[in-house]
């Protein structure tokens, strides 16, 4: 029965990343929810971006464990990516970063950012380190 979903919401905050490599197996992923997981790992990055190469939205907020090092391989290796969620990760908040994200919409609170000029800013630079 999932073999053919599109869509996949991992909601327990006491998930791992086994979760997320399970739901990342799927073969025609398009979406990928995996909110307030602090156990989730770049680990789990590493396998998406290897993984889900149909992936066009990702959403990984409060997800405390995901660094740098996961977010830039997902970008380098998803080319259909339209979309990324990282509010609340502690890792975003590093200086320089804010410049790869869009200003959040002022009417809502909870912000999911489509990242397009972003997107490919942020890809660009990281391919050249």
């Amino acid at each position: 029965m999932l073999r053919g979903a599109r869509t996949a919401r991992a909601v327990a905050a006491g998930l791992t990343d086994l979760s997320v490599l399970e739901l990342a197996s799927l073969p025609r992923l398009q979406r990928l929810s995996a909110a307030g997981l602090p156990r989730l790992t770049d680990n789990a990055l590493f396998f998406v971006a290897e993984h889900a190469p149909e992936l066009e939205q990702l959403h990984l907020p409060y997800c405390g464990g995901v660094h740098l090092d996961g977010v830039r391989a997902v970008l380098r290796r998803l080319a259909r990516l339209e979309q990324v969620n990282l509010s609340g990760v502690p890792a975003m908040r590093r200086l320089g970063i804010r410049r790869f994200s869009e200003s959040p919409p002022e009417v809502r609170t909870v912000v999911a950012v489509r990242i397009t000029d972003a997107l490919l800013t942020a890809r660009f630079h990281w391919a050249r380190r």
